[in-house]
């Protein structure tokens, strides 16, 4: 059964945030997703905020992809740039799809 892994970003500098974006979602592209977005919250108490959507296949699929992403040199990158420019991490979720 498919999954998506997503998280949510308080992002105050976008060009930061732009440049680790795409590259992260070529990564996880690379590395197996299915598919793979950005999104920008438009209302409710998150509004600026941004998320990203990454979709598997199934568990096994999305825990390969994370293995290799964490292996990257780029995420190693992005892990100490992104906080730097002051964007900040502040939630993350896995989805498994329903089937109603």
């Amino acid at each position: 059964m498919a999954v998506t892994w997503t998280t949510r970003w308080k992002i105050v500098n976008q060009e930061v945030g732009r440049k680790w974006g795409k590259i992260a979602i070529e990564l996880w592209t690379k590395a197996g997703a299915t598919n793979a977005r950005a999104y920008s919250v438009m209302i409710g108490p998150n509004v600026g905020q941004w998320v990203f959507a990454i979709e598997f296949s199934d568990l096994a699929a999305f825990g390969k992809a994370r293995d290799a992403v964490r292996a990257s040199p780029e995420s190693k990158q992005w892990n100490e740039e992104l906080p730097k420019a002051g964007n900040v991490l502040m939630d993350a979720g896995l989805f498994d799809d329903l089937k109603l």
